[in-house]
């Protein structure tokens, strides 16, 4: 429990006992986000136990989604078996060092760091997904894996590849100053490349673009701000660096208000989101 920017003292509630970690010393965390459902999301490495991943009666290598105090909640994919099972919402993962979740849809990116060729972008909004780790690294023809939203290469320099995907955040603020062509973008980094990029995405299809090059190093974390900025951690420099926009931008829509309708006499309420500088 917090105060102000502090811990209370004796507050510390234990809500899940993972399992036991080996001697590896990888792959071992992961990232925790609350879905507009009220569930938490927890992403699981597979400790460097590739066997791990693909076991649905092991913590390691999944995307768990557990109630607040730990307990399993309805709507997960498995019904039956094992205390792990229950929890598991998706899996086949090797390193999933972060993952985002999108305002007002719900949807759910998974940044699965590779190993030899590709690194990836799992879209894990529904449940039950296989992402094939570690069967299969990057896109596949088998039907029993879902292949990434997108992929790139596992190479240490270079704008489109990099060593380890560490980021990712979608750009839904509810006010910003930022063009309006970045609303709805998903940012993603990488640890050697030290880029930002960024996805349009039209459905099940994602186009990459350059945002930024040459950061600080070793990028491994990237945010969306309630003020509307991008913010993200450089390892190299133990700092935090905020985004900001200098430009100016005439004020656009973002979301267009939604036609209701109610009984009369009764209220509507309609509301609208728009960019651009003050006035």
């Amino acid at each position: 429990t917090a105060n102000g920017d502090v811990a209370v003292a004796g507050s510390e509630v234990i809500i899940l006992d993972l399992d036991p970690l080996s001697s590896a010393t990888n792959h071992n965390g992961g990232n925790m986000q609350f879905g507009p459902d009220g569930k938490l999301y927890v992403g699981t490495g597979e400790n460097a136990n590739t066997d791990w991943a693909q076991d649905l009666n092991s913590y390691h290598g999944k995307i768990l989604r557990i109630n607040p105090d730990g307990s399993v909640p309805a709507g997960n994919p498995y019904t039956t078996g094992s205390s792990q099972k229950l929890r598991v919402w998706s899996y086949g993962l090797r390193n999933p060092f972060t993952l985002s979740i999108q305002p007002g849809t719900g949807r759910l990116f998974v940044n699965d760091v590779g190993q030899v060729d590709w690194e990836e972008i799992n879209e894990a909004t529904t449940s039950g997904k296989n992402f094939g780790w570690a069967w299969t690294e990057g896109n596949t023809t088998n039907p029993l894996y879902t292949s990434p939203i997108y992929t790139y290469q596992h190479r240490e320099a270079g704008s489109g590849s990099g060593c380890a995907i560490t980021g990712g955040t979608f750009f839904n603020p509810s006010s910003t100053n930022y063009p309006a062509a970045y609303m709805g973008k998903y940012f993603y980094m990488d640890y050697c490349g030290n880029w930002i990029n960024m996805l349009t995405l039209s459905g099940t299809t994602a186009t990459s673009s350059t945002f930024a090059s040459n950061i600080a190093g070793s990028p491994v974390a990237i945010l969306t701000g309630t003020d509307g900025n991008l913010y993200f951690l450089s390892r190299n420099n133990n700092a935090l660096y905020k985004i900001t926009y200098s430009g100016s931008s005439a004020p656009v829509i973002t979301t267009q208000p939604q036609s209701i309708s109610v009984a009369q006499g009764n209220t509507a309420t309609f509301s609208v989101t728009v960019t651009g500088s003050s006035p």
